[in-house]
This record gives structure tokens, sequence and C-alpha cells, in this order.
């Protein structure tokens, strides 16, 4: 093998020398290329290596399946990692070859990311110990966007972690989220990486110490993503879990879902064990009753998302429970059978999940787009205002207050309440919003004239106090 110096740029041709000099053809010479007392590479004799930018770019095979990996430091003493990801992104490209991964930078500050960056994948990793999971984690994405998610264009921003083209796998997303399912692909389960967090054990307040590697809960994508990883590296393992006596009736389901889907739908029958325990079992043989999801919301509205055993639900159920993961992409999917779901925990007999789905509802009104909310915003009334328990009241009128689309409404609503105590509450509750959110002409512009009343002509004097106060926070805001 020839490696040609770059002061070649020097001679005769010297555009198509320098080109030359960044280009090794690797071949069984390649120990050369490596630093004494280096490691052997892995990249296989024949595989096409161009060098560039003193090592900071890398590209590894020709044409259709060229990778380009960078990174803002030298990359070449890493060879050998390198031509494993090229290896398993290239095997990885098979199921999307309309639209392969082309691009990977090497991060010292990112642990792992997938992007679409000008209609192209972008992979981040880091060559930390597990930077093969990480891979096949990322590149789990990207064939999660062209085979089952949303359309990207220029000209709509499309929420991809919804499985849009294929109901079976969003149905085993909301299946996984019934009593932890997920955990079976969680990428936590083959990493070591750990970080400590708060949560509640029996009303107490406890520090522990959990896996925080992949998110599984968060969306068909991510559900998806540790799918791939785990069924391509780690099959063996996945088997042994699966087939533990000890696993429950609906985990072997869900496991079995996964495999048989995976093989059929994303590698064309191909398993990565030594053998598949469930080849007499076909995509056709996975089947999720609708009535079966709606048990799996029942059982996740009836659970303490605050509890230890869901503490690795971050971030949002720390605030709502792991049901948000469930409800926001249900409304996106069939906003009727959902809606009736909704609307029947509201009037649950239970004060606690009335009381939870007052702030779910309040969550999804201000984070989703399609949220009926003219459907929920009466009934939200109706709690504020005749529930039997305080706790429940309270949490109606929080949601009502401090909702974009409603709080306006109804504070203006309480500021003219005979109870002087509803009034004190709902100019301090205006106050505080602008402390915290700022205010802007329009709005302001509602509530001047009712502050400026009770500000003047009010009998109570703690509200014509704390109305002067907003009053004053108001028109400091408005002057910034």
């Amino acid at each position: 093998m020839n490696i040609r110096s770059a002061e070649t740029g020097h001679l005769k041709n010297s555009g198509y020398f320098a080109r030359m000099a960044r280009r090794v053809v690797l071949s069984s010479a390649l120990l050369a290329l490596v630093p004494s007392g280096g490691a052997s590479l892995y990249l296989r004799p024949g595989i096409q290596m161009e060098i560039n930018n003193h090592g900071q770019e890398i590209i590894i095979g020709e044409g259709s399946k060229a990778i380009q990996f960078n990174s803002t430091t030298r990359l070449d003493p890493h060879l050998d990692k390198l031509g494993k990801m090229y290896d398993l992104i290239t095997e990885l490209n098979t199921p999307i070859l309309s639209w392969p991964v082309r691009k990977v930078t090497i991060s010292d500050d990112n642990s792992g990311e997938y992007k679409i960056e000008n209609n192209d994948h972008l992979l981040i990793a880091k060559l930390r110990t597990d930077y093969l999971e990480t891979t096949a984690h990322e590149m789990g994405h990207a064939i999660f966007l062209v085979k089952l998610g949303g359309q990207i264009s220029p000209r709509s921003e499309v929420d991809y972690s919804f499985a849009i083209k294929d109901r079976l796998w969003q149905k085993i997303y909301y299946l996984s989220l019934g009593k932890e399912g997920f955990m079976l692909v969680s990428d936590s389960n083959y990493h070591q990486d750990k970080s400590v967090i708060k949560c509640q054990k029996n009303g107490n307040d406890v520090t522990m110490e959990a896996k925080n590697v992949g998110h599984p809960w968060d969306n068909a994508d991510e559900l998806f993503a540790s799918s791939v990883m785990t069924y391509r590296l780690h099959a063996d393992e996945l088997l042994e879990t699966i087939l533990d006596p000890g696993i429950s009736a609906e985990k072997k389901r869900l496991g079995v879902a996964i495999w048989v889907y995976l093989r059929d739908k994303i590698f064309n029958g191909k398993y990565f064990s030594i053998n598949d325990p469930f080849k007499g079992i076909s995509i056709k043989d996975i089947n999720i009753a609708d009535e079966e999801l709606h048990s799996v919301l029942r059982l996740l509205l009836k659970k303490d998302g605050m509890s230890c055993d869901n503490a690795f639900y971050y971030p949002l159920a720390v605030y709502y429970g792991p049901e948000v993961y469930f409800i926001g992409p249900a409304l996106r999917e069939n906003r009727n059978w959902i809606i009736e779901e909704l609307v029947s925990f509201l009037k649950d007999e239970d004060p606690d999940v009335r009381k939870k789905m007052v702030s779910i509802i309040n969550f999804l009104a201000e984070n989703a787009p399609q949220f009926p909310g003219e459907i929920f915003e009466p009934l939200l009334q109706n709690l504020a205002i005749g529930d039997p328990v305080k706790e429940v009241r309270d949490s109606a009128k929080y949601a009502l207050h401090w909702n974009k689309k409603w709080g306006v409404k109804y504070l203006i609503i309480d500021l003219n309440n005979p109870d002087p105590k509803v009034r004190e509450f709902a100019a301090w509750t205006i106050k505080l919003a602008i402390e915290l959110h700022g205010i802007d002409a329009i709005t302001a512009g509602k509530y001047m004239p009712y502050l400026i009343r009770l500000e003047t002509n009010d009998p109570d004097e703690k509200v014509r106090l704390v109305a002067a106060t907003t009053l004053e926070e108001l028109r400091r805001a408005l002057k910034h």
C-alpha cells in the first residue's frame, strides 16, 4: 500500500496528488497506519478511507455507502471504533436505503443525539464504552422517521415521534406504558451509567440511584430506538428476559410483539440471537385491542406518578404522571375515544384521579395545539365551583387561572366576585403571573379597569392593597 505525503501537492498535477494524499485504500498493510504501540485496526481490507482537515474529518466507504465522520479534534487515533460504527450504520441503513444516514459527529459534550440537518440525518455520538449502543439507538430514530414517523418538509413541522405510518407500533407503545413494560428494552438495562434522583416511598422523600440511559417511555420513537438497539446488539439478553418464567404475562406479550415487529417489518426476517423461539409467530398474529389501551390509561391514572417506582419518568411525570405520555399522542391519533376517557375521569369517584386529570388537562391545553379545550373548559369550571373536595376545587381554579387561553376570563370573573378573599387572590395571581412571565399590552388593558376599581373603591382594605401592588407591577412591566 502506498501512503502519499501531502507534500506531493507541490509536484505537477498538484490538485490530483493533493486529493490522493488524503485518500487511503485499506488493505492487509493497514497496520502501517497504526502509531507505535497502537491497537490493530478493525476496518476490513478494501474499505476506502479519506482523511481531511488534519484528521478532524474522516470519510469511510465510497459512493452511496460513504459515511462522513466529523469532530473538533483528531479522529484518526480512533479508526477502530469508527470502523465498527461504520459497519453498524451501513447495516442499519439497509431498511432506509431511500434516505440513509451519511453523517456522524463525534462529540465530547453530547453522549448521543439524532437530528435532521438540511434534510440529512445527523448522528451525534461520544466515543465512550457504549458508543455502539448509542449508535444503534440513534440509528433507530432515523429508521423510525423514514418508515413509521411523520413527513419532514420546510413548510411543516411534524411531530415525528408519533408512529403516523403504522398504528400497530403506536399501539405497542401505548401498551408498553402499562406496568412499565418498556423496561424490557430500556437502554439502561444494558449500560452502566447512573444518576441520583429524588422521589417518594411510603410517603417519605428519599434519594435513590437510578439508571438513566435511554427513555423509551417518552414516545413511540424513543421506544422504537431503544428496541432497535436491544434487538440488534443484545438479542440474547432480551430473549432471556422475555422467556424468564417469572416475567408477567403482560411483559412477555409485549416483548414478543416488539421482537416479531422488528424481525418482520424492519429487519426482513433477520434476527441476531442464537435462535428465534418466536419463528412460529408472524406480524399478523400481533393484535392489540383498543379496550386494552383504555385499561392501560386507567391503570396509569390510578398510579402515583411521584413514587420511586416511577422515578425514571423524567421530567414530565415529576409533575403530571406517566399518563401524559399516553394521552398526548392518543389525542393526535383519535380524538373521540380518548376525549370520552378524559371526560369520564374528570367525573371519577376518586378525588385523586379528578385532581390528577385537572393538572393533565391544563398541561395539554397549554402544549397540544389539537387539544379540544372547548370541551374541557366548562367541566373545569364546574369542578372549581361544585366539587365536594376542596383540593379538587382549588386545583381546577388554579388550572383556569393559569391557562394562557382561559386565564384572563376567569381572573376577571374572580376580580368581580362578592367574596373579598376571592378578589384578593385573583389580584395576587395576576401580580405573580406578571413577575414570572411578564404581560403584553392587550392583556394588561383587559385587567386595568378592574384593578383600578378595586384599588380605589373596594370596601376591603386587603383587596385595595393587593390591587395597588398589582397595578404597580403591571405598569412597571409595560415600561420595559
